[in-house]
């Protein structure tokens, strides 16, 4: 498998592990430390966290959602043993009658861990526009 194919696959697991709900996958998906940019979404300061905090936070946050993200358009850049991506997304949010879309771009760097797995340290979500009540419950 290429390594543009491992990286979009590492991403894809990523986004997927939201909508099932499967933290441990989406633990092993992300570097230990994550630089992290929501600010376009939630006016959040850009910050460096733990993976396990990232995770614990998306458990909060998305628990009580039905959640489903398309990933698609990647364009990838690999340098060595780091690499960097676009992609586009598309968030779909519900919750009981409530909804609340996403449509972004998302900025990923990725970096070759010891064993050669693909691992998510950077993450930049920037809002197209969003549909629906942000009022939704988080």
């Amino acid at each position: 498998m290429s390594q543009k194919v491992e990286i979009q696959e590492a991403i894809s697991s990523f986004m997927n592990s939201f909508d099932l709900k499967d933290w441990t996958r989406m633990k092993e998906v992300l570097a230990d430390r994550i630089l992290v940019d929501y600010s376009d979404l939630k006016n959040e300061d850009v910050q460096e966290i733990s993976a396990e905090d990232y995770v614990g936070r998306r458990v909060n946050l998305h628990e009580k959602l039905h959640l489903h993200h398309l990933i698609t358009n990647f364009e990838v850049d690999v340098g060595g043993r780091s690499a960097s991506v676009l992609a586009s997304c598309l968030i779909f949010r519900k919750a009981g009658q409530q909804s609340f879309n996403t449509h972004a771009l998302y900025e990923f760097g990725l970096i070759l861990d010891e064993a050669d797995n693909w691992k998510i340290k950077r993450i930049k979500q920037a809002v197209l526009w969003n549909d629906g009540d942000l009022q939704i419950e988080w």
